[in-house]
Parts: structure tokens; sequence; C-alpha cells
């Protein structure tokens, strides 16, 4: 029974991670070569998107300026047009669930998984896969499961204003 319910609960465990946004933040560049002031989610479909962190902006001068956005309808909006450079999103990646045609000789690397994030689903499969039989064994799994997740937090230094300029004048 436990063998049979291994990749549901892998996927439970993905899916927890996925919306706590907890695997590793990814980047994706867009090289400028005409104005832009809108990116459409079918022009980054190639890449798995949760969730856009920041989108930043690369000036050919090499100034990196956060990059003001919303979305409407399947677009990113941006707040302004921008000529040349390079847009940088940074965005909480989404993961493919696994399935029981996947081989066993699977890496879970090539999904995005860390060593780190494994040791976090390994407790966790361990915790779901007990709960009912030994729940004794499962609160210890959760706890060190727990203990990963909380390792996983990321930082993200976001660019701020260094240089302020006076539009006008109050006189």
């Amino acid at each position: 029974k436990y063998f049979n319910n291994v990749i549901n609960a892998l996927n439970s465990g993905i899916r927890n991670l996925i919306t706590s946004e907890k695997l590793p933040y990814q980047s994706h560049e867009i090289e400028i070569s005409t104005s832009i002031k809108e990116i459409k989610k079918s022009d980054i479909s190639s890449i798995s998107i949760y969730r856009i962190k920041s989108i930043l902006h690369e000036s050919v001068n090499g100034n990196i300026v956060n990059v003001e956005f919303f979305e409407v309808a399947g677009t990113y909006k941006l707040g302004t047009t921008y000529y040349g450079g390079k847009l940088i999103i940074l965005y909480a990646p989404s993961v493919r669930l696994l399935t029981n045609d996947d081989p066993d000789t699977l890496e879970l690397d090539t999904l995005g998984l860390t060593p780190l994030v494994c040791g976090y689903l390994t407790y966790f499969v361990k915790a779901e896969l007990y709960e009912k039989v030994e729940p004794s064994e499962a609160e210890l799994s959760r706890k060190y499961a727990n203990q990963y997740l909380a390792a996983l937090d990321q930082e993200v230094t976001l660019p701020t204003q260094k240089k302020v300029r006076q539009v006008i004048s109050l006189d």
C-alpha cells in the first residue's frame, strides 16, 4: 500500500512547495530589440511560471531598475515602454507532477528539485504514508519536513533607488 501511494504523496509535497513558493526562484531574460510595453504569457510559455516575483530592466549601459507591472487577461502590462537592453523576469517556477509512467531512474534535479527540496519531500512523504498506521513516526517525520521547509526560505535582493532628481520646484 505504501508503494502504491508514494506518487500521490510526492505530488502533494510538490504542490505544497509550489504554492508556498519554496522552490528556488529562477530567471528568464528577454532581449529588447524593439520597443516593449507588455509581455504576453504566450511569449514566455516555454518556461513554467507559477508566479512572477519581479521584472527588472537592465539598460544597455548596465543600469538595473525595477519594472512596475500588473497582469491583465494573460498579458503582463509594464509601467512604461522600454527601448533596448533586456528584461529579467524573476519567477517562482512550477514543476510538473510525477506520474506512474515516469522511470524509476528519473533524476529529480532535472525537474528543478534541489537536494534540500528532496530532503523535505522524503520526510513529507513518510509523514503522509505513516499518518494512519504509525502516528508517532508520522509526527516526527512531519517535524523534520517542516525544518527542511523553513530552510527553504529565499532572500531576494531587488534594486533600490540610489539617485533622486528634482522634477518640479515648490518655490
